[in-house]
């Protein structure tokens, strides 16, 4: 028992070093949809009297909140990629990962010292490869008057709850499917140089499709939503990757990075594994008034496939309606291909779709780029499992991105980029 004891003060100790409060000294408000106003303890700096705190649940869509990040108007007002109306023009698989809200954010300016957030999604909250913060969780950035960005952690470790809930299924019979709540909790938020509010953006989960989403400020604060930013995006057109496999936290997606790099507005248009350079697809992007299409889809693109038809067909129906640039990437590799042999069929990939734009720009079709491998330079630290980049992948994919999208604005002055 002795033993315990001592066991069990290390740990308190443990977490008083870390800043985190030892269990049940502090309430933690857990935010359902349609409960009123919670009273929890707020956190307090030392020296301070603990307080209790009513919080303010908001659903931003009944509040009038856009949606940043979707490439068409209409879907200011939903967490999900493509229009209804595309439901029966694409596959049913890229239709399903349509839902999830890869490259979505809220963008808000408020003054309060604690935010909560809480939603479900569907399906398992992790993959085996793949981190629940980054599959289902939210990442929070703050922005100060002068442009500097500030990222805030949740103060407790964020809570995935699994459970089982009936749904109706085809034919009216009653089927289980696995729901998981999701909620954060960010304490104790501090403004810098006497600044009396930042302007938030809460990115929202890479892989998992988000429902009765609700957002707590602390009662008596500023809350104001953003409108959707209406300069012509960047598309991405891509794979899992491009989609956000496999970033720890949504704000670490090549895609994401690049919009929070450059501050201009990203449409992210990845479909893990359905990313195959298909007509339906090619006709959904040119919908869209974009400032730059990048197009990297050689990752699900098979040696037998034919390549070169369909890229060029899908380069040739932008140009016609588009005269902005376009961005062609090469397949960036796999960090094991020296230790497996299987793995060498990437070169051949990128010697054909690099033929294709060569040729393509000696046709005369204008404003036509090439991101190689050699730019982008993953090298043996960049993937989680051979195939996926990690952390260090995405700054990497991003960084050679912006590279050359600066490039290609100074020759073509179609976004004015300035970055940070």
């Amino acid at each position: 028992m002795k033993g315990h004891f001592k066991s069990y003060l290390c740990f308190c100790l443990a977490l008083s070093i870390l800043g985190i409060a030892v269990p049940g000294r502090l309430a933690q408000a857990h935010l359902v949809a349609g409960i009123e106003p919670v009273l929890t303890a707020e956190p307090v700096r030392e020296g301070e009297e603990s307080k209790e705190v009513r919080m303010r649940q908001l659903d931003p869509i009944e509040e009038g909140a856009q949606v940043h990040g979707s490439g068409w108007a209409s879907l200011a007002g939903s967490f999900v990629r493509l229009e209804e109306s595309a439901e029966g023009l694409v596959r049913k698989p890229l239709w399903d990962l349509s839902r999830n809200s890869a490259g979505l954010s809220l963008v808000f300016r408020s003054n309060t010292r604690r935010l909560d957030v809480s939603f479900d999604v569907y399906g398992g909250s992790g993959m085996n490869h793949m981190p629940a913060t980054g599959v289902s969780g939210v990442d929070l950035f703050a922005y100060k008057p002068d442009g500097e960005e500030l990222w805030c952690a949740a103060k407790f470790m964020p809570q995935f709850k699994e459970e089982y809930v009936e749904a109706q299924a085809t034919g009216g019979q009653a089927k289980r499917i696995r729901v998981t709540r999701v909620s954060y909790s960010f304490e104790q938020i501090d403004y810098e140089d006497g600044c009396e509010e930042y302007e938030w953006h809460l990115y929202l989960p890479l892989y998992n499709t988000v429902e009765n989403f609700r957002i707590a400020v602390e009662e008596g604060c500023r809350l104001e939503w953003v409108p959707r930013d209406c300069r012509q995006p960047i598309v991405v057109y891509g794979t899992s990757i491009a989609q956000g496999a496999c970033a720890t936290r949504p704000g670490m997606a090549w895609t994401n990075l690049v919009e929070r790099e450059l501050r201009y507005p990203v449409v992210n248009l990845g479909f893990s594994g359905n990313g195959k350079l298909e007509p339906e697809l090619f006709s959904l992007l040119d919908q869209i008034d974009a400032a730059v299409y990048i197009i990297d889809c050689l990752p699900n693109i098979k040696v037998s496939d034919t390549l070169e038809d369909k890229l060029e067909a899908g380069i040739k129906l932008l140009r016609e309606h588009h005269g902005c640039p376009i961005l062609v990437v090469d397949h960036s590799g796999y960090t094991n291909e020296r230790t497996n042999f299987s793995r060498g069929f990437t070169e051949e990939l990128n010697r054909r779709q690099a033929a294709v734009v060569k040729r393509l720009q000696r046709e005369g079709i204008k404003d036509l780029y090439y991101l190689t491998r050699n730019e982008i330079a993953w090298d043996k630290d960049s993937m989680v499992e051979g195939v996926h980049p990690n952390d260090i992948g995405m700054v990497q994919q991003a960084g050679a991105v912006c590279r050359k999208l600066h490039h290609i604005d100074r020759k073509s002055r179609e976004m004015n980029l300035k970055g940070r």
